[in-house]
């Protein structure tokens, strides 16, 4: 384990702490959700396949669906989850 690898963050009422690898991962959650700003996370890659052979550009993700997100470094990242559908 990378020894400036941060602990997880103390869990808070409505989010989700998830771990990422560097580089390329498949996301996903069976709640509607934004991710909170980190610094482990690259601006503008969060994606989605749209089911027609393109992918789409996302900041929210909905519920069970799957999203590649590109990451600086390990760690954890948090979702809010959100009380209304998309």
């Amino acid at each position: 384990m990378d020894q400036n690898l941060k602990p997880e963050p103390e869990p808070q009422p409505d989010t989700i702490s998830v771990f990422v690898n560097k580089r390329w991962n498949m996301i996903g959650t069976s709640h509607n959700c934004e991710i909170l700003p980190s610094d482990l996370l690259i601006d503008g890659t969060l994606y989605h396949f749209n089911g027609s052979g393109y992918y789409e550009s996302h900041e929210i993700l909905e519920s069970n669906k799957g999203y590649w997100i590109k990451c600086q470094n390990e760690g954890h990242i948090i979702f809010q989850l959100l009380n209304s559908l998309i």
